[in-house]
């Protein structure tokens, strides 16, 4: 027998064990670091949820951010942030992915025509 289980409500028995379940699984994992990366200190903020996608925000997160999506991975970077900071921020946290020069070059140029 179930330590859990109600011996009044059958229907409810295990619902405590659920809602504590599915509260873990929506839990998302966050780490902070500060990254040296040619010589300057960049924070980083990775968050990992359930669904498996990584969001990385690095450096200052009080200008205007640009995004780039690979995969299960989103980062956010300040829209000065160059490709190469970016990609030597991802090498430091040993996350597998870059971002291509196409991928960094569309997204300047979509918030060129924004601003």
């Amino acid at each position: 027998m179930n330590a859990n289980a109600s011996t009044k409500d059958p229907a409810t028995a295990y619902s405590d064990y659920y809602t504590m379940s599915a509260a873990q699984k929506a839990a998302m994992n966050t780490q902070v670091k500060t990254l040296d990366v040619n010589g300057q200190a960049i924070n980083a903020t990775i968050t990992t949820g359930a669904s498996g996608v990584m969001n990385i925000a690095l450096g200052d997160q009080n200008v205007a951010p640009a995004y780039y999506t690979l995969s299960n991975l989103v980062i956010k970077a300040p829209a000065t942030m160059s490709l190469s900071d970016i990609n030597a921020s991802l090498r430091a946290l040993e996350v597998g992915n870059q971002v291509s020069t196409v991928s960094y070059v569309m997204t300047q140029a979509d918030m060129n025509k924004k601003s």
